[in-house]
């Protein structure tokens, strides 16, 4: 199946609309995602003719080579049967094209943004074969269900049709043009190369303007600075873009639960929640969790009274009288999503080594010290080096003696 050629973004944003209105009765509809990459080529040619014919017949390699991918490897179908892919050659003066999938796919955002690294590596190897070009692919992944309660009520309203599809149209060029240094801003985080990655990312904003995934990430940025008012600015704004955004939502409730503002974090997490993909539960889960684990329950008792105040679709009495126990709840809940230990630490020791701390300070909080042992033995084997885990660990076997001791003494 060759791949539909689009003449203008408006034509493309015809057919994606199309898309979403054909799929809206669907069973599979909350689960459905529609996939979008942009390709942008950058050569180090500069303007020489002689080279132009080069270049032509690398992008149109390059076309193909995606459009192959698209259509073969982001699901698992019968043999010989290619799922359909769009292109549009966005801006011909940059070399940037959009190859939107023309159908929903029941694949996580997770594994595509997988399938995106291993095109990435792909197009990189051509590129330094063919001309020295700078490569970068960059891919969108749009919810169906962000767009659910826009669509459903009213489908047959123009003015709805054409808000639709100037969303569509929006996110497309903006993310086109934002898209390379959204992916050099995330290599420099990765690195940790935090101003480098503000520049990037700032970049990005500049492109996209109203691209709520660059200011959730130019947040998360801040906040890895400690510049906390900034970050949760920035998140607001991500939110106010998108008011859907899971992501940029429990990212705020991180940055309000440090700042000590617990009402509104608790209203963040639980939105966060609300909106999550199945994939992403168990990570906001835990995120919430580990807030919960460092409250006081003073403060606590007042945080669910006021909690609803940030959002009254939380009913303040279904909470549990303690932190520490809501925060247990929180890790078991996520354990139940992830599978115990396993899928937690595929994140890397550092990560499930902090895991393990806080799930620990949990029980210990709560007067389950030999639960709270386990956990920070658990912590060790994965850090062994972390005198954090160490003192914790030494500071609840203690605590079992005392209480063991105690028993004694009352025999």
């Amino acid at each position: 199946m060759p791949a539909t050629k689009f003449e203008n973004l408006s034509e493309l944003a015809d057919k994606l609309v199309e898309v979403l209105k054909t799929d809206l009765p669907s069973e599979k509809f909350s689960q459905s995602w529609l996939y979008l990459t942009t390709l942008t080529i950058w050569h180090r040619l500069g303007d020489d003719l002689r080279y132009k014919t080069l270049l032509d017949s690398f992008s149109e390699q390059a076309i193909l080579f995606v459009v192959d991918y698209l259509a073969t490897q982001l699901r698992e179908r019968p043999k010989g049967e290619r799922l359909p892919v769009g292109i549009l050659n966005l801006d011909p003066e940059e070399s940037q094209y959009v190859f939107p999938v023309l159908t929903p796919i029941l694949l996580s955002e997770e594994v595509f943004k997988q399938k995106m690294r291993a095109l990435q590596e792909e197009l990189q190897t051509m590129g330094r074969y063919w001309l020295d070009a700078d490569i970068f692919i960059w891919g969108i992944t749009l919810h169906f269900q962000e767009f659910s309660d826009l669509l459903r009520d009213s489908i047959q309203t123009q003015d709805l049709y054409e808000t639709t599809k100037k969303t569509l149209m929006d996110i497309i060029e903006g993310a086109a043009k934002a898209g390379p240094h959204i992916n050099l801003g995330h290599k420099q985080l990765r690195e940790g190369n935090l101003d480098r990655a503000i520049i990037d990312f700032e970049q990005a904003q500049r492109r996209s303007p109203t691209n709520w995934y660059v200011y959730k990430h130019l947040g998360e940025v801040r906040m890895l600075q400690s510049r906390m008012e900034e970050a949760e600015r920035l998140c607001k704004e991500a939110i106010r873009l998108n008011p859907r955004y899971a992501s940029a939502l429990c990212l705020l409730a991180d940055v309000l639960a440090y700042e000590g503002k617990y009402g509104e974090a608790l209203a963040r997490y639980e939105q966060a929640l609300r909106y999550a993909t199945q994939d992403k539960r168990a990570v906001y889960l835990i995120r919430y969790g580990i807030a919960l684990a460092n409250m006081d329950k003073r403060i606590y008792d007042r945080v669910r009274r006021e909690v609803k105040n940030f959002d009254r679709v939380i009913i303040e009495g279904r909470f549990h009288d303690d932190p520490a126990l809501e925060a247990i709840e929180k890790f078991d809940q996520a354990e139940r999503l992830f599978g115990r230990l396993t899928q937690i630490n595929r994140f890397g020791t550092k990560i499930g080594a902090n895991y393990h701390y806080h799930r620990g300070m949990a029980y210990l909080r709560s007067g389950n010290s030999t639960k709270a042992i386990e956990e920070f033995s658990l912590g060790r084997k994965l850090e062994p080096e972390n005198s954090i885990l160490a003192d914790a660990l030494s500071h609840a076997i203690a605590s079992t003696m005392k209480s063991n001791q105690k028993v004694k003494e009352e025999l």
